[in-house]
């Protein structure tokens, strides 16, 4: 994780595992927090979890009346946990609504279901400036920033109409409409979970300022002489 490489392959785990810094949590998995600073203790090269979806299912059917076609096709692809390098870099520079949202409620957050390194539950408050700077950046605190890969989308869209033709030169006409990657019904991370990683690769599933992916949209002319 201090190395910033985060897809890390070990004996006995699986591929693109995603391994990083993480809080130090107690028996119990209660955050451990330092009460002399209000800051968590880490630990470093913590097994986060993997990107790969724990399965995939899609749904497409094909609508047709009096020459009229109507093509969907809706996939989902659930569990699996993705990470956002991104989200880290701008929580450090003070840009992102997280960190907006801390200045608007007084500059201090409170961290839950914490206990102090004597095991009493906290009650404290913790300086969000103080907070960003020890688990964001280039090399984060990734449990902070780990998220929830499950997304369904609208992934195809194909609308089209034949027309019935009694011509010398054309015999079939087809006119259309056909889109990809239209948008998410449901989305739980801050970026498309099967983008590439991005300027800075860090393994599938690592996001750092990475390119959306893009949403497409054609036309269809199809016709035979």
């Amino acid at each position: 994780g201090s190395s910033g490489d985060f897809g890390i392959l070990k004996k006995g785990g699986s591929y693109n595992d995603i391994y990083g810094r993480a809080f130090l949590r107690d028996d119990a998995g209660h955050i451990v927090i330092n009460s002399a600073t209000g800051i968590p203790f880490f630990v470093d090269e913590k097994f986060l979890g993997n990107p790969n979806p724990k399965f995939i299912a899609g749904w497409k059917n094909v609508f047709s009346w009096s020459g009229f076609s109507l093509q969907c096709l809706v996939d989902g692809k659930f569990g699996g946990k993705v990470l956002s390098i991104t989200e880290a870099y701008l929580d450090q520079l003070g840009v992102s609504q997280r960190t907006a949202n801390t200045r608007d409620q007084g500059q201090n957050i409170f961290i839950a279901n914490a206990v102090d390194e004597n095991g009493n539950e906290w009650k404290g408050s913790t300086n969000a400036k103080e907070y960003y700077k020890k688990i964001s950046g280039k090399t984060p605190v990734g449990e902070a920033y780990l998220y929830n890969a499950t997304s369904i989308r609208l992934r195809e869209l194909c609308f089209t109409y034949q027309f019935a033709l009694n011509d010398k030169m054309i015999k079939n006409l087809k006119l259309g409409i056909t889109a990809n990657n239209l948008f998410f019904f449901y989305r739980k991370a801050p970026f498309d979970p099967e983008q590439v990683p991005g300027v800075n690769p860090g393994g599938v599933g690592v996001d750092v300022f990475g390119l959306p992916n893009y949403r497409s949209i054609g036309f269809i002319l199809n016709a035979s002489f």
